[in-house]
């Protein structure tokens, strides 16, 4: 099962990647109910979460391109 990262909020993310397999989590926008800085926040906050840069990354970008790989 794969999951997306739209929630804004920092700690349920980072307690999402303690709770399920961190490479099964994915950037997730919600498009089209998140634009413009809906869209930007959906990415900004992941980068602020506090999770580590391997991690930041692969929710940001690693995740998506083993699953559509796949």
């Amino acid at each position: 099962m794969w999951f997306d990262s739209a929630n804004f909020h920092g700690p349920s993310l980072r307690l999402a990647m303690e709770t399920v397999d961190p490479g099964k989590v994915m950037m997730g926008s919600d498009y089209p109910y998140f634009q413009d800085d809906k869209y930007t926040r959906a990415v900004g906050y992941v980068r602020d979460s506090g999770l580590s840069e391997t991690l930041v990354e692969a929710v940001l970008s690693t995740n998506a391109m083993r699953f559509y790989a796949s």
